[in-house]
């Protein structure tokens, strides 16, 4: 009889679980990375590099600075070295920067001059 209880509760336990579970969202059907950072608009000419303009994201040794390329940058923003704050999220997609290889392609969120 006890065993026969145990087995119940916990189809029980298994069965609410999955209930309750049915309607949250997983963390991959959303984009939850947003990043905002001080960075400098830089255009980087083909053929060694990008052919575009990029986002870098400074770093106290410039070695480690990184680059995104932005699915949509705003004319006004198209100035070389212009500093801007930039509120964005990494996609999946990549650009083709040449001998510099592959940058992550980013949306604009948010971006103001400095």
């Amino acid at each position: 009889m006890k065993i026969h209880f145990f087995k119940i509760a916990a189809v029980m336990v298994v069965l609410a679980g999955w209930l309750t579970s049915c309607g949250e969202k997983k963390l991959s059907d959303e984009n939850t990375d947003v990043f905002e950072e001080n960075c400098i608009v830089k255009y980087m000419p083909h053929p060694d590099n990008c052919n575009d303009y990029m986002i870098v994201v400074e770093n106290e040794n410039p070695v480690y600075n990184t680059e995104y390329k932005p699915e949509q940058l705003p004319d006004e923003f198209k100035v070389d070295n212009l500093r801007v704050k930039v509120k964005f999220s990494i996609s999946d997609k990549k650009h083709n920067c040449g001998f510099g290889g592959y940058a992550s392609v980013v949306n604009i969120i948010k971006i103001e001059k400095q």
